[in-house]
């Protein structure tokens, strides 16, 4: 009697040990897969678009888009300026997820960055050909006023030639501001993204004579995590997502989507050097 029962007793044991096992390993699979992740940005066209009933849709958003459906994570796209931003993570305070924000030794105290940027970003200088016509650099610029998204991290070598007093710094909070106020003359150039000033001009029937120089600067853009040790378990799944969208042709289809539509040479990203997709 007693040796046919113990082979029960044990098997009921083991079944015990091995559910807990499974469902244990279970709960934190999908731990983060249940958690809702808002991740923050401003309106940045074409990356990021607020439509007028309040969604939101661009390049970034919908590349977030494609993570989140990939790897099972529960995400919401919100806005907020950069500046509030980067504030919010500097100081601690209730946000775990924005983008897109370049890599520097101060923001990596406070910010955990992505391995695989979301994009490149090239700031270019836009200007009118008929009040500029021999542009030849930043020296061109002299004595004139450019105006900057707040809250950009703004080229070295355009604030080298800034604090020059070459010329004077005129900050919006939207680039689609900067470029009304450029068709009207009110300022003489606009320092952006080179994709997103000409998106805009294109959207909004700006003049031809709107034209851009070559970059000033190149520079990768990432999405970013707060500091807290809760969120680092994010940062390798948002990397191995984007790195199939990468790889398989999503991402530059997405970009090209936007970009395409407005008449857009294709930019978009590659994978950086020593990241190839495992396969």
């Amino acid at each position: 009697m007693h040796s046919n029962c113990r082979p029960v007793r044990f098997s009921r044991v083991i079944f015990w040990l091995l559910a807990t096992l499974v469902f244990g390993v279970d709960r934190d699979v999908h731990a983060l897969q249940d958690e809702s992740l808002t991740c923050y940005s401003t309106a940045f066209e074409p990356f990021v678009i607020q439509q007028a009933n309040g969604d939101t849709s661009g390049i970034d958003v919908d590349v977030i888009a494609e993570i989140a459906a990939r790897s099972g994570l529960n995400i919401r796209i919100g806005l907020k300026p950069w500046l509030r931003l980067e504030q919010d993570f500097r100081e601690g305070h209730e946000v775990s997820c924005g983008f897109a924000y370049s890599r520097t030794a101060e923001r990596l105290a406070y910010m955990q960055f992505t391995e695989v940027p979301l994009h490149t970003t090239e700031y270019v200088l836009f200007y009118r050909r008929d009040l500029l016509p021999e542009y030849r650099g930043l020296e061109s610029m002299r004595g004139r006023t450019i105006a900057v998204n707040r809250g950009f991290r703004r080229p070295a070598k355009f604030d080298e030639a800034l604090a020059a007093g070459q010329f004077k710094l005129f900050e919006v909070t939207q680039d689609r501001q900067s470029m009304q106020m450029l068709e009207r003359g009110r300022i003489d150039a606009v320092l952006a993204n080179r994709d997103v000033g000409r998106y805009l001009i294109k959207q909004l029937g700006l003049s031809e004579q709107i034209v851009a120089t070559a970059p000033i600067s190149s520079m990768p853009t990432f999405l970013v995590f707060s500091a807290d040790p809760q969120y680092t378990a994010y940062v390798p799944r948002f990397d191995q997502a984007l790195r199939q969208l990468i790889a398989d042709g999503t991402y530059q289809r997405i970009f090209d989507r936007y970009t395409r539509l407005e008449g857009l040479p294709a930019s978009g990203v590659t994978l950086p050097a020593g990241q190839e997709l495992a396969r």
